[in-house]
This record gives C-alpha cells, structure tokens and sequence, in this order.
C-alpha cells in the first residue's frame, strides 16, 4: 500500500538541505513529489547540464505580457536543488506538485478573503508562522531563531517530525485558514498527491515548506472528501532556468524568502563544524581587498570572540551575528558604520551563477544574443576585462553597431559606454565604444526581457515605467538623443512629450538647463547618425527662450550654495549658441548677458562668470573690463563680493586675462588692501581659485611680477614689491613642479 513521508523544509535553510538528503537516504522513496509549480516538470532535468551553474532561478512568464512573471530562486544549498539532485542521482521520478504559475499570475483568481473572521493572534500565525514561534520564543529575528534551534540541528530523523508537530498545532489554533492563494495552492497540492496514491508508487516523499505539512499528510487528504478546485483563469506561460547571484538571494535586497547571508548558509551546508572558521576566512580575504591588512591570526581570534559570544547568549554554535560582531571588533574596522559598507560583500559575496541562456530563453535575449552574433559583438560579451571599439560612422555596419549599442544604453545595461574622443584628429564621424562585461549582467539582461518579447516593445514599456518615476531631467534628455541615435522612433513621442510638459510646468532654470548639453549633442551629430533632429529641435525651441527668460532673476538673490551650481548654467548655455550663432534665440542670449552682468544684484560669482563670457568672445571693450575690475577691486568695494567675483571669473578657465599689467596691478593692490583677518578669510578661496592654474601659467605671473619689480628700478609708474624670501620659496616650488 502507497504511503506518504513530509519532509517539511525552510526555503534556502542549509541546515534543511542537509537532514533532507540523510532522511531521503533512509526512507528511499520511489518518487519524490516537490513544492514547484506545475510547469517546472520541463525544467527539472535542464539543472544537471554541464553549463548550469547554482545560484540559478526558475523562471516562469506570461508569453503575451513577459513583465507578468514568477522567479524561484535555487542555490546549492536550497533543500529544493538537493532533493532534485537525489531524485535525478536515484533515477526516480520528481514530480512538482504545486499550482501552475498561470493560474497564480491572475490575481482575479484570488479576491475572497478567508481570513475576515480571524483574530489579530490567528492572523499573525497565518502571515509569518516562522516568526510567531520566534517572539513567543523572545526572539525579535525569526531567521536568528530558526537558524539556532533548526539548521545546527544534529539529529535528521527527529528534526522534521518535530517541525511537522509545530506546524499542526499552528494550523490547530489558526482553525485552518490562510490566504486564498495559499489554501487553493494546497487544494492542488492534495490533488496531485491522490493522483500519486493511485499510482504504483509505494512510498511518496513530499518536499514543501514546512507550513504545508499538516495540510498534506495521507491522513488529512483522505478526509478531504470535499476538495474540489473552484474555476481557475489562466495565462500562456513559458519558463527557462536563468542565472542568479547571492546578492538577489538576500533578504536584504528585497526577496521576501531571503536569507541574511548566502555565505554563510553554503558555509554551514558544506560543513557545519567548519562553518564559523570558512565564514572569517572568506571575510579576512574580503577585508584585504579593501586594503586592511590581516594575519591569519586575525581569523583565529574573531572565531574564538565568535565561540565566546555564543556562549555568553546561551546558543549551541555562533551565529551570523557573532560572527560579524567579531569582524567588526578584532579585524579593527572601526566604527558599525564601516562595516555596513562591507556588509553585502561579508554576506554575499560576489558569487553569481550561470546558465546558457540560449534557445530556451525569453525571446527577447534570443533576438539580443542572435543581433550579438550578426554584428560580430558577441566577442565582447562574456568577456573579462575593458576592450575598445572604433567605429566609423560612414560604414553601414558601423553604423548599425552604434544603433545597438545606444539601444543598450536606454535600459543602463553598463556594457557598452562610449568613450569621448581624445582626438579630433579622426573626424566626427569615428565613436569609440569600451566594454567592460560582469557576471550580473545575464541577471540585468532577464530583467530586460522581462519588459516585452521584441527590441521595440521592450523599450517601449521602460521608457513608459521610467517616465513614471522621479528621474532626474537630463536623463530625460539622454533618453531622447540614443532613441534617436538607436533609430527607435516609436518611444520619441512619449519622451518629447514629458520633456514639453516639464518646460511648461518647470521654472528651475537649474533643472532646465540640464537639457540642453545631451539635446545638444543629438542635434549637432543628428546628421551622422542618420536621425531625424525634428524631435530635438520641437524641444529646443520650447526649452530655450522659457530658460533664457527665466535667467535673469535666476541669478538675483541666491546664496554662495546654489551660486556654486549656477556657474554651470552659463556655459551650457553659452556652447550651445557657440555651436549654432544663427540660432533665432542668439540675439536674446546677447541681450540676457548684458542685462546680467551690468545688473548689481546678480550674484558676483555669476557676473564674474559672465565678465569672462563677454571678454572672451569680445563682446566687450577691454578698457571697459579694466575700469570694472579696478572698480570692483578698490578698497572701497565690498572685500567678499570681490573675492567671489574673482572665483567666478576664473571658474574653469584659464589666467589669460590676467597677464595685463593693470590687472596685475590691480589684482595686487586689492591683496595688499587686505587685513589680516580678510587676508586669511580670503586665502582658500585664492588657493582654490589658483589651484586649477596651469603652472606654466603660474611662472609667467612670477615672471611678470618680476619684470615689474626691474621697471620699479628704472623707474615704472606704478609699484609691485616681492619680498625676497617668499620669492625665492615660490622659485623653488614651481622649480619641483
């Protein structure tokens, strides 16, 4: 007669993974019957192939709409992989059991509420039984209080009767209910194993968590007489194995079952009694690639620190927090804040599965990798190390490589950056792309394909998720330029459109003037790439006169803070009408200038940015420039305002304009004007001011300074003095330089 063994597990519990597979040995079932979704039958044998490699997900998607999906993440360690393994290595069969993944993708299937009629105690059994064993324990972790009464246990063949007892009188006291969801789950779970019973197998094992247990005995189903499904929708569903990494298994990044520290859970699975050793060595050698210096016998006293904490709480074994505290006391990190920084890389590491994603995959990566192939860049993935590549615009291929790449660029995929030309000696009609592949990119790319079956539809549903959210404007901008450049037209409507309604609704001249460099960009290399500029043109000329309007006030009373981040305002907007003079807004641009730096409420930074503007381009008379600058430097003005016209002027630029003797002189004159307390208020700012000078600049001033002092020998008209001692140090100094 058939008869059915529950193995009730924790998911990811390595402790569970390890009295599954000695409980399997000793009860030797003739199938296996296991908690995965009804589809998964085509994916059990596909984990044995050579190229899959733990950390992996089963992943299970809407064929119509890829977003709709289920994700099953296994490591090695995960009682699911194991029992699959055994079934696999024994030659019997393993059966999911669990409700289809189409059924569980339509939430309409699941509105009733059996639920209402409980207590605020019964409900809190049915949300998280793990953690309601864990506080009536006095735990506040239910993961610590699993982990120290279940996965260091010893004994397998007491272990999952007792796990089983818990979860009866659970089930006991919440009279049965749950979730829709969960109880038709079971309903299925149930229907699968009568279907089982009937069948020749003699003895049934059932792996499923541990909460199911009480609900799946041959007992309980044999008094479910009742147990017919109620109808069920259902959506197309496909699925494929993927890869994963321990950072997406952490309870930290999200995922609901999730564990706090993968490491360490594969540490306890490969050996428990060496756990805590193999756990510190793999956080010393993290330790020394930061750059900390650490003996082996660091390792040594943070393991018996661990052992001693353990035995001061009153638990068999050390723990994960044992063991970080440890880390963080004798490996002398510091402060908790500097483990926190540490902290993915002690628990995660950078451990990252992998899977071919190759014919079974979604039909997304199928085009990508097939495009990879056609375009001969199939050679830069899955590559190690960054690798160049040049392009020339004016081939047809060429050109049809920088498409793909910049169609990467829509999702921030972080393969392909294009690299700014050192040269221009190659023309505009070269790009330079480098690529630097990762291991979690297959992850990023399943990610991608989860937004749609085809290149177009895929962008088409980011770009209309990412224009939901808050992103800063100017990736609104670049989100414009590589559709254009990527030649997708289909989503230039939704990204002009929202760029429109900022300009209107938007008086930030701050913000808007971060549109402009990446429009500017796609406008001046439209023709190259073979775009229509239309788009960018239609946005410019709603962007610019609202910003240039705007402008003059933008500059009028505002703190030294936002100052600082407006001196980037001035040059964006000056390189664009460098780049188009017959531009209709340049005249404005002219007038706002000189409506700015004439005006004394402006802001001196900005108006000493705007002095440079005008002189560079001679805009400006240079007489009129001298008397502003002896004006703005007499020791009549004020000493900060001065001081901060000085900065913006040179902002970025180069001393050029101060080889003039009078400005020299002037310049001079207003340093030696200072008081002490200006003078050293005052001599930051003129480091920083001067920091960014070339020094070949630096030596023709001194050199200046040094004609001057022979002119007052022979009798100059006007005076500049260099004490010996400091001359001779600032010789010296730009002598090493």
């Amino acid at each position: 007669m058939a008869s059915i063994k529950l193995f009730g597990i924790r998911h990811h519990g390595a402790g569970s993974s390890r009295r599954l597979l000695e409980a399997l040995k000793q009860y030797q079932p003739d199938v296996l019957a296991i908690e995965l979704p009804a589809e998964s039958s085509q994916l059990l044998t596909h984990i044995q192939h050579p190229e899959v490699k733990a950390p992996i997900a089963f992943l299970y998607y809407n064929t119509n709409h890829p977003d709709q999906s289920i994700y099953l993440p296994l490591a090695s360690f995960s009682p699911e992989y194991q029992a699959i393994q055994f079934a696999t290595l024994q030659q019997i069969p393993c059966v999911p059991i669990d409700l289809p993944a189409g059924v569980s993708l339509v939430s309409s299937n699941f509105k009733n509420d059996p639920e209402a009629d409980l207590t605020k105690y019964q409900k809190r059994i049915t949300r998280d039984p793990i953690a309601f064993l864990a506080k009536q324990a006095g735990y506040t972790d239910s993961e610590r209080w699993w982990e120290t009464h279940f996965e260091q246990w010893t004994d397998h063949e007491k272990l999952f009767d007792i796990i089983q007892d818990f979860m009866t009188e659970l089930r006991h006291q919440s009279i049965g209910m749950d979730d829709e969801e969960t109880l038709i789950r079971e309903q299925y779970m149930r229907q699968c194993l009568r279907k089982l019973l009937k069948k020749k197998y003699k003895r049934i094992a059932v792996v499923c968590g541990a909460w199911h247990g009480p609900v799946l005995t041959q007992e309980f189903i044999e008094k479910q007489t009742n147990d017919e499904l109620k109808k069920l929708q259902s959506h197309p569903i496909a699925c494929c194995i993927i890869p994963w990494s321990y950072k997406n298994m952490s309870l930290n990044n999200g995922y609901s079952a999730g564990i706090v520290s993968p490491i360490w859970h594969e540490a306890l699975f490969k050996n428990p009694k060496m756990a805590a050793s193999n756990f510190l060595v793999h956080a010393m050698h993290q330790m020394r690639n930061e750059g900390a210096e650490l003996s082996p016998a660091s390792a040594i006293e943070a393991e018996r620190l661990a052992n001693m904490l353990a035995l001061l709480r009153q638990i068999p074994f050390p723990g994960i927090d044992e063991l970080l505290e440890s880390c963080l006391t004798v490996f002398n990190i510091g402060n908790s804040e500097s483990l926190e920084l540490l902290k993915e890389k002690l628990l995660c590491g950078s451990i990252q599965g992998s899977v071919d994603l190759g014919d079974d995959a979604l039909p997304f990566i199928r085009i990508f990798k097939s495009l990879l192939k056609r375009l001969r860049l199939n050679r830069f993935w899955m590559e190690d190390g960054p690798q160049i590549l040049e392009l020339d615009l004016r081939k047809e291929k060429h050109l049809e490589i920088s498409r793909f790449l910049n169609y990467t660029q829509l999702f921030h995929l972080n393969w392909a950056r294009e690299k700014a030309l050192e040269t221009q000696a190659l023309g505009n009609f070269h790009e330079h792309w480098q690529f630097e592949w990762k291991a979690d990119m297959e992850i990023t790319l399943v990610r991608i394909a989860l937004y749609g079956n085809t290149l177009k539809e895929a962008a088409r549903k980011f770009i209309g998720i990412e224009l939901e959210k808050n992103i800063p404007w100017f990736r609104l901008a670049d989100y414009l330029v590589h559709a254009l450049k990527a030649d997708f037209p289909e989503i230039l409507p939704l990204l002009s459109n929202k760029i429109e309604s900022i300009i209107i609704s938007h008086t930030d001249v701050l913000q808007l003037s971060s549109l402009i460099r990446p429009l500017l960009s796609g406008l001046e290399y439209g023709s190259i790439h073979k775009m229509d500029t239309l788009f960018i043109k239609n946005v410019l000329d709603k962007l610019l006169p609202k910003l240039l309007i705007n402008l003059p006030d933008a500059v009028k009373f505002i703190d030294n803070e936002r100052s600082l981040k407006m001196l980037e305002v001035i040059p964006v907007i000056q390189l664009f009408f460098d780049k188009f003079k017959q531009h209709e807004f340049a005249d404005l641009w002219k007038e706002q200038r000189l409506i700015m730096v004439h005006d004394a409420l402006t802001h001196p930074r900005l108006q000493g940015k705007l002095w440079y503007v005008l002189l560079e381009r001679q805009e400006i008379p240079w007489i009129k420039f001298v008397e502003f600058m002896k004006f703005q430097f007499s020791q009549s003005s004020d000493i900060p305002k001065s001081a901060l016209w000085f900065e913006g002027f040179l902002h970025n630029q180069t001393v050029f304009y101060l080889m003039h003797p009078e400005i020299l002189e002037c310049l001079d004159d207003w340093i030696q004007s200072l008081d002490e307390s200006h003078f050293n208020s005052y001599l930051p700012l003129m480091r920083r001011v001067f920091e960014s000078v070339a020094v070949s600049e630096k030596r023709r001033i001194l050199n200046q300074l040094k004609q001057k002092t022979i002119s007052l020998e022979s009798g100059a008209a006007f005076k500049i003095k260099l004490d010996a001692k400091r001359q001779k140090l600032l010789e010296g100094l730009l002598a090493k330089i």
